[in-house]
């Protein structure tokens, strides 16, 4: 009799509830959306090049990045989703990349930095000057433009000039060799992106005078 009952028992369940299966399938189905980063190099002028990675996305490579805003171009991603492309900006503000399927997108802003410069007056022969002095800038100097500015009789000051990579510039002019030439100068620099640094002024006195 005993022996009998046993025979009949039900078999203990031992698989995992159906509910718990579908819930991790459905996170194995889950997509991580694709994400785009764009970081910017200042070259000289407005000249930029942008960077970036695109990653988390299906096929990665060889896909086209559009570049919109202040400035404007197409570049292509690699096997590793990485881009760069070189292009000249209008102004400083936002420019955006987008991947081409829409897939992502993101922006970065263009800035610019404050120059500054100095100014120092050396006196040669025969009335001949030498006005010369150094632009601090964070990025390439060899396209920005250094105004020289006064009012002295025999020659009225309204000079431009490029410094070198080094940031050094020079003005040479002719003066009289009288009072009437005594006087003050100033200089000043601006950036390509119209950034103007503040006034750097000498004094002009002639030796006997």
């Amino acid at each position: 009799m005993f022996e009998f009952l046993r025979s009949i028992r039900k078999p203990t369940r031992t698989h995992k509830p159906r509910h718990a299966r579908l819930w991790l399938e459905s996170l194995e189905r889950r997509e991580v959306p694709a994400a785009l980063s764009l970081a910017v190099a200042y070259n000289g002028g407005k000249v930029i090049t942008l960077s970036g990675t695109l990653s988390d996305h299906n096929n990665p490579s060889m896909q086209m990045i559009n570049i919109t805003g202040k400035a404007s171009g197409m570049a292509s991603t690699n096997a590793q989703g990485q881009f760069s492309v070189q292009v000249t900006a209008t102004d400083l503000g936002n420019v955006t990349a987008t991947v081409g399927d829409n897939s992502a997108t993101t922006t970065v802003a263009l800035t610019d930095v404050t120059p500054s410069l100095t100014l120092f007056a050396s006196e040669g022969n025969s009335g001949q000057w030498t006005l010369s002095g150094t632009v601090t800038y964070a990025r390439p100097k060899d396209t920005m433009m250094v105004m020289l500015s006064g009012n002295l009789a025999s020659t009225p000051v309204q000079l431009t000039t490029t410094p070198n990579s080094s940031g050094d510039y020079s003005f040479q002019i002719p003066l009289n060799g009288t009072a009437s030439d005594n006087g003050t100068i100033g200089t000043y620099v601006t950036t390509a992106w119209g950034t103007a640094s503040d006034w750097a002024y000498v004094n002009i006195h002639q030796t006997g005078t």
